[in-house]
């Protein structure tokens, strides 16, 4: 089911704070992970170590590998227009790279989705965020191509391909390119 908001609610509420994520791509993910766990409401325990991006350091390889695939799984192309929304005028976030709203706090700007299928599971969306360009390239883009190799091993492709991963601004999502050798 999806909603139009047709217009500002009063006692709009931003939530959400502002933290310091560590420049290491692993630190990134894991924050990226946690901002989308925050809008899906995914509250599992077993991701509280997924997410703990002040603690990177301690997860093992398989953790790592959850991790990423996670990432993939949830990516910002998948999500975009359904529960992020881009927003380059800064007209939501502000000068921060990302904000969290409650659902009522939507402007009339914005078609929301309140149910999204990840995987086999379906999730109630409650909380949306809007985002920069630069959110998305510091905490997904650039730490998925600096962990590319991993990636790589765990969908299991082989050497000699190559693979691009560029954001398309204009129309909100991630574009993947591969060429053959």
């Amino acid at each position: 089911m999806a909603i139009v908001a047709s217009r500002a609610e009063i006692g709009i509420k931003k939530t959400g704070s502002t933290v310091h994520v560590p420049d290491v791509p692993r630190a990134k993910l894991m924050f990226y992970l946690n901002c989308m766990c925050n809008v899906l409401d995914l509250n599992d325990p077993n991701m509280s170590r997924l997410t703990d991006y002040g603690n990177y350091w301690r997860l093992s390889a398989e953790e790592e590998g959850k991790l990423l695939l996670l990432c993939l799984m949830l990516s910002p192309d998948v999500l975009n227009g359904k529960c992020i929304f881009l927003d380059e005028t800064g007209e939501m976030c502000g000068n921060v790279q990302n904000a969290f709203f409650e659902l009522s706090a939507v402007q009339n700007r914005v078609l929301v989705t309140q149910d999204i299928l990840i995987g086999n599971e379906q999730r109630h969306v409650k909380t949306i965020m809007f985002y920069k360009v630069s959110f998305i390239r510091n905490n997904y883009l650039e730490p998925m191509v600096a962990l590319k190799p991993r990636i790589d091993a765990l969908l299991g492709i082989q050497q000699g391909t190559s693979r691009a991963i560029t954001y398309d601004t204009e129309r909100s999502r991630l574009v993947n390119t591969s060429n053959y050798r």
